[in-house]
């Protein structure tokens, strides 16, 4: 079952999970899409950190039009996501 959030800043789910994203207003993620699924896969090493060392993140753009059903993706280490 997905965790549904209103999280403006996409770069704060780094969680693994599947996340329904209902805020108009998204905040680092594709450029113009604020509402669709987004599977985020974490890596953590076996060190306690409290933040992935690795993380991929997976969205897919609910809607209709030109960019309706589009998925884009991005990886990050641990201090800087890769652009989408």
């Amino acid at each position: 079952m997905p965790n549904t959030t209103g999280a403006n800043d996409i770069n704060t789910l780094v969680n693994t999970g599947i996340y329904n994203i209902t805020s108009g207003s998204l905040t680092n993620g594709p450029t113009g899409y604020g509402f669709g699924q987004l599977l985020v896969m974490s890596y953590r090493k076996h060190t306690g950190n409290t933040k992935p060392d690795w993380a991929t993140q997976i969205y897919a753009h609910l809607g209709s039009g030109n960019n309706g059903n589009t998925l884009y993706y991005r990886t990050s280490n641990p201090s800087t996501w890769q652009t989408w």
